[in-house]
This record gives C-alpha cells, structure tokens and sequence, in this order.
C-alpha cells in the first residue's frame, strides 16, 4: 500500500510539474575547475 501512494504522489508530482512548466534540472554541468566542498568525516 505505501508503494502505491508514493507511485501516486509521485505521478501527481510530475503531472503539476509540466503544468506549470517547470523543467527540474537533477544533475547540472558544472566546471571542472570548480573547487568541490566535502567534509571528510573520520570514523575511529
């Protein structure tokens, strides 16, 4: 049952998405020369 209803809010989800003409953008182009910001956590 809670995969239907995360399959429905889902297609509700992208239906108002193309409505409203919104084009999501998941992964973006970036520059390589762009400096990356991780945090790099130690585990002991």
């Amino acid at each position: 049952m809670l995969c239907k209803l995360l399959a429905h809010n889902l297609c509700c989800f992208i239906q108002e998405e193309h409505e409203l003409g919104d084009e999501p953008l998941f992964w973006a182009h970036k520059p390589k020369s762009e400096p990356r910001n991780e945090m790099i956590v130690r585990i002991v």
